[in-house]
Parts: C-alpha cells; structure tokens; sequence
C-alpha cells in the first residue's frame, strides 16, 4: 500500500482496477469490516457506478470510538509482529488443518494491510468520523448481514454492535437486515452460503426493478 494512503485513494484505486478490469458497469459491491467504509465512500464518489450493495458485519461510522481504541492498542502490535516476521509465512502457529484463508490472513502481507487501513480511518475529516459522517445510501438497494454469535448471554457489546448494524440497514429505503446465526465477524469464511443469497437476492430484486421500467 502507498504512503499516507487515505480511504478517498482506496476508492480511486478500486475505481481504476474496474475500469482496467473492462467490466461493463454498474457494479453490485460485497464489502466486508472497515471495507464497509470503502464502499460507502466509493459510492459517495461514484453514485451512479453502483447498483446495489451487500455488507458484512461492516464497520459503522458509528464505530469511530471503538476504532480509535482498537488503533491505539492493535497497531503496535502489528508493528511488533511485521518486524519479527518472515514475507508469506503466518506471524502466528497455525494448528494443522487451518483453511488457507485463515493462514493468509496471519501473514506480514495482510496485516499491513490492517495497519493501513487503521492509519487511513484517522486521516479521514473529522466530520466523517462521527455517527451520520458518511451520510445516507438513499434508496439504493442494501443487505446488511451481520453476526449471529455472541457472549452467552450477550454483553454490552454485542448489544452495541446488534443496535450499530440495525441501523446500517435503515441508510436506505431499500435496507434490509440478515442475521447469519453461526457466524462470527468473519461471515463469509464461516456461512459463505449465506453471502451467496444475499447477492441472488439483491441481483433478483434489480432483475425484477428492470423487467418493471
């Protein structure tokens, strides 16, 4: 990743790679955790290049306090890791049998990639970076899917987190809410399957909108 990257380039850059990649838009984006952002921001920039979008226990920009908690205390850790690692080989012991995903995401390569995106949330103006800063998705076509597994009983937290993805699905006219029940934050590795229907149903209700015009 560049230096002194901001969310802002992270959409530019993802705008370039689709119109290098010759796909005819517009797109439907699947984004999942801080990507939630990145995607909002895209469709901020580029309103009319998206069809619809699917989020995955996304990050809120009403999540900005827990960021800057988690920021402070993660990234020096990944700083002592990535110093100490070896390029492709996961910073941690992995059990034998872990699933390829899982091991990429322990390598030096991704977590400076976590690192980045930790830096480019701060630079962001600080009206973004309160509840509302991203602003609405007005009535553009919306899953929210988050996480069914929590403490037992549910902390806190988890109650938090539930009330913050509720009210991702209501930045749209068109949102709706799923809850994926044997999932924790990492949805699509753990019921990919529902990821999958998200997007049918997303593609079939544009499917329907378009048969209609």
């Amino acid at each position: 990743a560049p230096q002194n990257w901001t969310q802002e380039g992270m959409a530019e850059d993802l705008h370039t790679l689709l119109a290098a990649s010759k796909e005819s838009g517009p797109v439907l984006i699947v984004a999942h955790s801080m990507g939630g952002l990145v995607a909002r921001q895209y469709i901020r920039k580029y309103p009319k290049d998206v069809v619809g979008l699917v989020l995955l226990d996304a990050t809120s920009d009403e999540d900005f306090a827990e960021l800057n908690a988690a920021a402070t205390a993660v990234v020096p850790q990944l700083d002592a890791a990535i110093a100490s690692s070896t390029p492709g080989v996961p910073v941690v012991g992995m059990p034998a049998g872990t699933a390829p995903e899982m091991t990429m995401a322990f390598t030096p390569e991704i977590l400076r990639g976590v690192k980045t995106e930790f830096e480019a949330l701060d630079r962001l103006p600080k009206e973004m970076k309160q509840a509302g800063g991203f602003g609405n998705l007005g009535d553009l076509p919306l899953i929210v899917v988050r996480r069914g597994k929590t403490s037992q009983p549910a902390n806190e937290a988890d109650l938090s987190h539930q009330r913050i993805q509720e009210n991702l699905a209501k930045l749209s006219t068109r949102g709706s809410l799923i809850v994926a029940t044997n999932s924790g934050h990492t949805i699509a590795l753990d019921e990919p399957a529902v990821v999958a229907d998200a997007v049918r149903k997303l593609l079939d209700e544009l499917a329907l909108n378009k048969d209609k015009k």
